[in-house]
């Protein structure tokens, strides 16, 4: 760490995360603060290369999100920086350790194995830094050195132009910002897409920015999907303000997984000047003050409603997109806040710098307890797999029921047969079936005439 010419410390800050520097992850969370933090970025990982050694180029070490799950270079990472004394912090955004069941990611178990590490990493680290205030309360319960860095606005990638009056005739284009992960919240809304479509026909549009157009409105001229560049925050945010969208919605289903999520959403819609409808669910109670800057909705037909107001009330749509926009820029630019990095790396840096380490981070209780969580871990995907197998095997019970039953049909059929040619057999036996036979062949030369 050095000092500049004003005095300020300039900090080098290794990051290690398997997503790319381009996307929306390293962008708002990362990159994009460093530049307006005047922070040094030391690039733990290039060009699918993981380069442990760059530790020892930084003041401060930072691992992303789920990098924890990567074990052997988690470890790596651990061990340089506790043999340098350089404080490693972890940045979480969202809470991925207890997926809902009606997430997609739920049933493909892709956050599983990050869930025992990651929170072993929330254990160990020297500091967290989380992205709401739900998150905050959760992990702070954890580690003490827990702060709060919201998303905010990068004017690197928002213009913020503002909305302009729109004439009451002119077609109303509805749409979503988000990823796939949020398609089933999407599809929850069919009936008042389909509703909304009956009763305005050509004068909306829908445009769908990151998911798939709903099945329902499927083949539609009037909607259509608009494909994001998940490795490109950039080009998403071209695409998305490309749209010419007049209303914004997000809904949001009220869970505990949900809840902790921030007000990137409000954010973005409000930046582009576009009034937006949303559930009622932190964290858009937080920041959307309800029929000024946004719409705070409860029900499905309240969203509804809400969206037909906007549709028929152009000056409604303008104000409250204006609204929302000054909303961003009076306190949720990045440009306004980005120094909140640098005050907790320093503020971290000072505290692990003033301490004196342990000799190993393993013989720590954090580590311990973390290492049952582990085991509960393992538990839980043994109890898994094994409700799996006993599935299988009481289907495998019912074919064998099935086919017991069929062999038993089959047995009762070879039966009827046997006893059908034994009475043939002892037909052809007998005197009678002789005799007929005899006048059978009596009659073939009568026949042929």
């Amino acid at each position: 760490m050095t000092l500049s010419k004003r005095g300020v410390s300039l900090i080098r800050v290794a990051v290690y995360s398997y997503y790319g520097w381009e996307s929306p992850l390293l962008v708002q969370r990362i990159t994009g603060p460093f530049e307006w933090a005047k922070l040094e970025l030391v690039k733990g990982f290039e060009e699918g290369r993981f380069l442990p050694e760059r530790v020892s180029q930084a003041d401060v070490v930072v691992i992303q999100r789920d990098f924890p799950r990567y074990t052997e270079a988690y470890e790596q990472v651990m061990k340089r920086a506790r043999a340098e004394t350089k404080p490693v912090i972890l940045e979480l955004d969202d809470f991925f350790l207890d997926i809902p069941s009606d997430h997609p990611d739920y049933p493909i178990h892709y956050y599983t194995p990050a869930a025992a590490p990651t929170f072993l990493a929330c254990l160990e680290v020297d500091a967290l830094t989380v992205a709401s205030p739900r998150l905050w309360a959760y992990f702070k319960g954890f580690n003490s050195n827990t702060y709060l860095l919201p998303n905010y606005i990068d004017e690197h990638y928002w213009t913020l132009e503002p909305p302009r009056p729109i004439a009451k005739e002119t077609p109303v284009c509805i749409g979503y910002l988000g990823t796939s992960s949020h398609q089933p919240e999407i599809d929850r809304l069919s009936t008042v897409f389909l509703e909304l479509n009956e009763r305005y026909h050509d004068f909306i549009q829908f445009k769908f920015c990151g998911v798939q157009v709903p099945v329902s409105l499927s083949g539609l001229p009037n909607s259509s999907a608009v494909e994001l560049v998940p490795s490109d925050y950039a080009t998403s945010v071209t695409r998305f303000t490309r749209q010419a969208i007049d209303i914004g919605i997000a809904p949001l289903e009220d869970n505990f997984f949900n809840r902790c999520k921030s007000s990137i959403k409000f954010l973005e819609y409000s930046a582009a000047g576009i009034p937006g409808v949303y559930s009622a669910v932190d964290p858009y109670t937080e920041i959307v003050v309800n029929g000024e800057n946004g719409f705070l909705t409860t029900t499905s037909s309240e969203m509804k409603d809400r969206i037909v107001e906007l549709i028929e009330n152009p000056a409604l749509r303008l104000e409250m997109g204006l609204k929302a926009q000054e909303t961003v820029r009076r306190a949720w630019l990045l440009s306004q806040h980005a120094h909140e990095w640098h005050q907790v790396y320093l503020e971290t840096l000072g505290r692990v710098s003033s301490i004196a380490q342990p000799s190993s981070p393993r013989d720590r209780l954090p580590y311990r307890a973390s290492s049952l969580v582990q085991r509960w871990q393992k538990m839980a995907d043994d109890v898994e797999k094994k409700q799996a197998l006993e599935a299988i095997d009481l289907q495998l019970a019912g074919k064998d029921q099935e086919l017991a039953a069929l062999q038993t049909q089959l047995a009762e059929k070879g039966r009827a047969i046997g006893r059908l040619e034994a009475e043939i057999a002892e037909i052809k036996a007998s005197r009678a079936w002789r005799a007929v036979q005899g006048i059978w062949r009596l009659r073939l030369p009568f026949v042929k005439r």
